[in-house]
């Protein structure tokens, strides 16, 4: 195993996170095809980085190892350097750029990265045989993606007061819980709960995030929402931006009561998020969870 050693994080515009591991001489000179590191947690997301050699050729990839792949989408910017220790212009290193991390695509790297027998010579090398490498992560963007279907009651009226059987019998205000999602050592879900008005139909919506896991203190959560149905787009920070242009707060700051619960949204535009037949894609981009 590569054994770590440093993380530095930096404050800067691209969120740069640095982490740096050890490649022990055992398995550059050994018969080993493969080297995996520990899991590192980046922004509340573990990672591992693995090598694989084909030949003389050394192949390395950074893996998603959270244990939510079905429902969490990211993107970031990945470097791995190995470095020389003669001068820094030497340095064995790749870039990817804008790495899309899915449920169907578990990792991005790089084939054919370097030579081994490059590697096992003392600019690399140091006296005990180890190679040092660094693994950068910029712009680590996380969100929580899921699909909600509206049931036809709530669509269209004139179905509002169907008869339905007693065992399958529903208010039509009853809450929509979307599937839950892992972030930060806590289990979370969305909430829809549609409001009724005077007449009984569909007056608008209330929206939270809640906490599922139970903890005897608050979580302050860093997110952005929005709403896509159809053509349209529902984004509280553009209607908030709208309201005030000076206002620079990308992201909502919400804290946990002690049921889970998130301070609400009110969601009036309700006429467009029918228009695609009820259904509609919540998008929540997670920064922090604290």
């Amino acid at each position: 195993m590569a054994h770590f050693t440093r993380f530095v994080s930096f404050d800067d515009k691209f969120n740069t996170n640095l982490f740096t591991f050890i490649l022990p001489s055992t398995y550059l000179l050994g018969t080993e095809e493969k080297l995996i590191t520990r899991e590192f947690i980046c922004r509340h997301i573990p990672f591992a980085l693995t090598f694989v050699k084909n030949g003389d050729q050394l192949n390395a990839f950074l893996l998603h190892r959270s244990r939510d792949t079905e429902r969490i989408e990211m993107t970031l910017d990945l470097s791995v350097t190995l470095l020389c220790r003669e001068h820094f212009t030497r340095n064995e290193t790749f870039i990817e750029k804008n790495c899309k991390f899915t449920n169907k695509i578990t990792l991005h790297g790089r084939k054919s990265f370097t030579s081994v027998n490059r590697l096992c010579s003392v600019d690399y090398m140091d006296e005990r045989g180890n190679i040092q490498c660094e693994v950068e992560i910029k712009n680590l963007s996380v969100s929580y993606i899921t699909e909600v279907k509206l049931t036809p009651q709530l669509i269209n009226p004139q179905y509002a007061h169907v008869i339905q059987p007693n065992n399958n019998r529903q208010p039509i205000d009853a809450k929509i819980e979307t599937p839950s999602f892992f972030y930060s050592n806590y289990e979370w879900c969305v909430v829809i709960q549609p409001k009724l008005d005077s007449v009984g139909q569909l007056g608008h919506f209330r929206m939270f995030i809640q906490r599922l896991t139970s903890c005897d203190h608050s979580v302050k959560l860093t997110y952005r929402v929005k709403i896509t149905a159809g053509t349209y787009t529902w984004d509280p920070y553009q209607e908030r931006k709208m309201a005030n242009p000076s206002d620079s707060n990308t992201y909502e700051v919400n804290y946990t009561d002690v049921h889970g619960l998130c301070r609400p949204y009110r969601i009036d535009r309700v006429r467009e998020l029918l228009q695609a037949e009820g259904k509609f894609t919540i998008t929540v981009e997670l920064k922090d969870a604290v």
